[in-house]
């Protein structure tokens, strides 16, 4: 791109500016755009849905941490619900097990060599 191709606010030279180094480098302060912000990270099955913890870089530290705890506490308060339920299949099919080679026990003691 050459100079002339750039846009206005782009055309001034870094010796014209207050405060600039020579050479033709600007500083960063001194950039007239703000960048643009980063696309929104593809999360779940929608697209451009934001990550929770880029949607929660946006608000002050002590509502951050308020809404991780609470994310963490509904997190933990369900993973108890699905180890109980873990735990309750778990038995019952430890149960049909058992129940199982019982039977085939009892069907092999039965069973002529």
């Amino acid at each position: 791109m050459d100079r002339n191709s750039r846009p206005v606010a782009l055309r001034r030279r870094a010796e014209d500016l207050p405060g600039s180094s020579p050479g033709g480098v600007r500083p960063v302060e001194e950039l007239d755009e703000e960048p643009l912000p980063p696309n929104p990270t593809v999360h779940g099955k929608r697209r451009n849905e934001p990550r929770w913890a880029e949607v929660m870089q946006r608000f002050a530290p002590d509502i951050q941490i308020q809404a991780y705890r609470a994310n963490l506490q509904a997190f933990q308060q369900a993973l108890t619900r699905v180890d109980a339920a873990t735990v309750h299949i778990l038995h019952k099919l430890n149960l049909q097990a058992l129940v199982a080679t019982s039977a085939l026990r009892t069907m092999l003691k039965v069973m002529p060599p």
